[in-house]
């Protein structure tokens, strides 16, 4: 089975957070930019998620940001070829793209420590 991302045609793929740090330029600058978005949302959480995950459970903390529509490190797939369409052309004004990947291909088990250590370095 093949799983979908939506984009512009012209481009690489970004997620929400490389977005909004395209302006800053050193490294650190961003990684602070994360962990201050990361921070404000575990002090308001409480607001919203009646049993919100450990602080230390580092990645549901940012499926769960992304899920209320905050920028992390994470990019959304789909299984649907419709849903990544819709994506592609919803807020598009020039050519999209649906990228697609072949599940077989993907390790079934690329990273075993999902812990803050894992995620602490950022590819820019």
């Amino acid at each position: 089975m093949d799983i979908q991302r939506a984009k512009s045609a012209n481009g690489d793929i970004k997620s929400s957070l490389e977005r909004i740090n395209e302006h800053y330029l050193e490294i650190r600058c961003k990684r602070e930019k994360e962990n201050d978005i990361i921070k404000h949302f575990q002090r308001r959480a409480h607001l919203y998620i009646p049993s919100p995950p450990k602080i230390s459970n580092y990645i549901e903390w940012l499926a769960l940001i992304q899920h209320y529509g905050g920028p992390t490190r994470l990019v959304d797939f789909t299984y649907s070829i419709y849903i990544a369409t819709y994506f592609a052309v919803e807020e598009s004004d020039c050519d999209a793209a649906v990228w697609a990947l072949r599940m077989n291909c993907i390790p079934k088990n690329p990273c075993h420590d999902v812990s803050k250590k894992s995620f602490n370095i950022m590819n820019y």
